[in-house]
């Protein structure tokens, strides 16, 4: 659910207040809604939804007194790293963990500068969960893609510059399905929508990865979101 006008939005379905509260900080809303959704549906948390943009983000980020914070830091590194050094020194109590395509030096910076933890878009959400989790338990959460850049020094897979939009490589439902899979919706919900069984949906899911050479619907839901098909 997203709000109007900025602010603090609750991805949570409404948890009780005993429940650890994670914040996710993106500018990619409605990547971030999704994302939220999913982890709270899997796991104990609340997940609530800050703008990166937003003016007063540091305070609102502090008032939601969070145990994990994911910054997603998308393409805009140098920025990105200046906010995780600012989220470190202002919320001490709070496990940083960045979300991004980084490589290994970039990784490297991240930790460096108190992250405790890097994820790809290629995580899944028990991924984000399991995390979180060993984050707040004071260990670091490298992705194993991530961990082997660390130690081995493999680069990043360089960007197609000259890929092909989803719209171009997925059939009319194919795209429909993405859309709702982007919004949060269950596989289940998913085919009540469209009338078609679950095992289609994972169907059309599973094509759908493959095709656009994603693994997971999370990155699947980021690159939908990055070529505005939501």
């Amino acid at each position: 659910m997203l709000a109007e006008g900025g602010g603090v939005t609750d991805a949570s379905n409404g948890a009780d207040e005993s429940t650890p509260t994670a914040v996710f900080i993106s500018r990619q809303l409605l990547l971030a809604d999704t994302v939220g959704r999913l982890v709270s549906q899997g796991s104990a948390w609340s997940v609530k939804v800050l703008d990166r943009d937003d003016p007063h983000l540091l305070h609102l980020a502090a008032k939601a007194e969070p145990s994990v914070v994911i910054l997603d830091v998308d393409d805009h590194l140098l920025p990105g790293f200046e906010l995780l050094s600012l989220l470190v020194a202002r919320l001490p109590g709070a496990a940083v963990l960045v979300l991004g395509e980084l490589d290994g030096l970039a990784s490297a910076e991240a930790l460096h500068r108190g992250a405790r933890g890097c994820l790809t878009y290629a995580a899944s959400p028990s991924d984000v969960a399991d995390a979180m989790k060993a984050a707040t338990e004071g260990r670091t959460a490298v992705g194993a893609a991530v961990l082997r850049q660390l130690v081995g020094g493999q680069p990043r897979p360089a960007e197609t510059a000259l890929r092909a939009t989803p719209a171009d490589l997925l059939t009319g439902r194919e795209v429909v399905v993405l859309q709702q899979l982007a919004a949060g919706l269950s596989t289940r919900e998913i085919a009540g929508h469209l009338g078609i069984s679950t095992q289609t949906v994972r169907k059309h899911t599973q094509h759908i990865l493959v095709k656009l050479g994603v693994h997971s619907k999370l990155e699947a839901a980021a690159l939908a979101a990055r070529e505005h098909l939501v």
